[in-house]
C-alpha cells in the first residue's frame, strides 16, 4: 500500500461529497481484505493561544463536572461528538494536565498524556472515524441496551469513539493515554509517531505493555501478527476471560509495538464502517470495568519475543 493511495483515500473521505465517500469505500475495499476493512483546519496561532489559555483557566472546573458524569453519560458525550473530525475528541483530552498534541505537516497525529505511575501501561484509542465526510450533528438512538444511528446515511462512529470514552474514564488511573488519528486509513497517525516523533515512540515502548480499545464484538482480543509472548496472551485471557480472535486485520498497535507487547480489546461495537453500526452498552461497560480492575494492580513488563 502506497502513501499516495492513502492520501487520496483521505481526500475522498474528508470531502463531504457523497460521490467521493462512495469512491472512498470502493477504493478501501480494493486495498483491504474484508476483515481489514471492518477493522480501520488548524486554527491560527492566536486562536490556539486563546484556546489554551481558556482551557488552563477552566481545567479544574471542567474536570470536576466530568467526575460527576456516569459512565453512560461519558460514552454518550463521545458518541455525539462530530463524526467528520477528530478535533472535539482531541480538544477534550488536551484539557488534561500535561497533555501534548503532536503534529506533522499540518495534520494532528495524536494527543499523548503521560501517566504518573512507575509501572505505567499505555492505553490507546483513535479519534477518527470512517465518516470523515460528515459535518454537523448526528442522531444517536438508545434502544434498550443498544446504541444505533438515527441517520440513514451514517453510523455512530463507535469505532473508535467507544474506545476514546474508555480512555477518558481511565484518565485518573495513573497510566498513559494515547489518542491517535487516521487509524482508518492505514494508521497514518501511528506511522507518523514511529517515523517523525521518535522521542514519543521511544517513550511509548518504555511502558509495561499496551492496551488498545478498538476491537469489535464483546468478548475477544487480538494481538495480530505482533510477536507477543504466550505468557502475555495468558495474562490477558486470565484477566479478561476474552478469547484470541486471530491475527488478521490491523490497528495502531501493529505500528506502535516496537519493543513491548500489545493487545486490542473488544469494546462492544458491531458492523462498524456501515450505517447499521451499533454498540452494546453492557459489553462496552464490561470491558471498561475489566480494564479498571486490571490496571489498578501492580503491572509487570511484557517485552516482545526475542528474535
Amino acid at each position: 500500500m502506497t502513501i499516495p493511495i492513502l492520501e487520496e483515500m483521505k481526500r475522498l473521505r474528508e470531502s463531504g461529497n457523497p460521490e467521493d465517500i462512495e469512491k472512498y469505500f470502493e477504493l478501501a475495499s480494493q486495498i483491504f481484505s474484508p476483515d481489514d476493512f471492518v477493522t480501520s483546519d488548524e486554527d491560527d496561532e492566536e486562536e490556539k493561544a486563546d484556546y489554551d489559555e481558556a482551557n488552563a483557566e477552566n481545567h479544574d472546573e471542567a474536570d470536576e463536572g466530568d467526575n460527576e458524569m456516569t459512565d453512560r453519560e461519558v460514552l454518550e458525550t463521545f458518541l455525539n461528538f462530530e463524526l467528520g473530525s477528530p478535533d472535539e475528541v482531541f480538544d477534550k483530552f488536551l484539557t488534561l494536565e500535561n497533555a501534548k498534541l503532536y503534529e506533522h505537516v499540518g495534520d494532528r497525529d495524536c494527543v499523548y498524556v503521560p501517566g504518573t505511575r512507575s509501572d505505567r501501561v499505555l492505553l490507546v484509542a483513535h479519534a477518527d472515524t470512517v465518516f470523515a465526510g460528515y459535518r454537523g450533528p448526528h442522531k444517536v438512538i438508545l434502544d434498550g441496551d443498544i446504541y444505533r444511528s438515527g441517520d440513514e446515511n451514517y453510523g455512530i462512529g463507535a469505532d473508535d469513539r467507544a474506545g476514546c470514552a474508555i480512555l477518558w474514564l481511565l484518565r485518573d488511573s495513573g497510566h498513559s493515554l494515547l489518542i491517535t488519528n487516521d487509524e482508518e486509513i492505514g494508521s497514518l497517525g501511528a506511522h507518523d509517531i514511529r517515523d517523525f516523533h521518535k522521542e514519543l515512540f521511544r517513550e511509548i515502548n518504555e511502558h509495561q505493555y499496551i492496551i488498545e480499545f478498538d476491537r469489535r464484538n464483546g468478548r475477544d482480543y487480538k494481538c495480530y501478527n505482533i510477536p507477543v509472548t504466550d505468557e502475555f496472551k495468558r495474562f490477558i485471557e486470565e484477566n479478561t476471560g476474552y478469547e484470541d480472535a486471530g491475527t488478521k486485520s490491523s490497528t495502531d498497535i501493529r505500528v506502535l509495538c516496537g519493543k513491548i507487547c500489545g493487545v486490542n480489546l473488544s469494546v462492544g461495537y458491531y458492523y462498524e464502517h456501515h450505517i447499521e453500526e451499533y454498540l452494546v452498552f453492557s459489553e462496552w461497560e464490561n470491558t471498561l470495568n475489566l480494564a479498571r480492575k486490571l490496571l489498578a494492580g501492580e503491572q509487570r513488563k511484557f517485552p516482545l519475543k526475542a528474535k
